[in-house]
């Protein structure tokens, strides 16, 4: 995904599953305060999962499944109170 998704303040659905992406979720991505849904699942996208994911006060939905994150999950993904579904599998 391309750096840039953090200026994207309205934004409240980004849903990109089964799209063939690669590369990391950029570090941006947790600057999407109204964001409600982040679903990159079943591509081939790789790296850590960035710690500005738990920025997102309003996120609700979030799908990484299927994918080739490495590393630790973010302690950061504990300030998502919002959260209601979550899927790393």
């Amino acid at each position: 995904l391309p750096r840039g998704f953090g200026g994207l303040r309205h934004l409240a659905f980004l849903i990109l599953t089964e799209n063939s992406l690669t590369g990391s979720l950029p570090d941006d991505i947790g600057m999407c305060p109204r964001l409600l849904t982040l679903q990159v699942a079943k591509n081939r996208m790789s790296g850590t999962i960035p710690p500005s994911v738990g920025s997102m006060p309003v996120l609700a939905g979030l799908d990484l499944s299927h994918n080739h994150f490495s590393g630790p999950l973010p302690t950061s993904l504990c300030n998502l109170t919002a959260l209601q579904h979550l899927t790393l599998a």
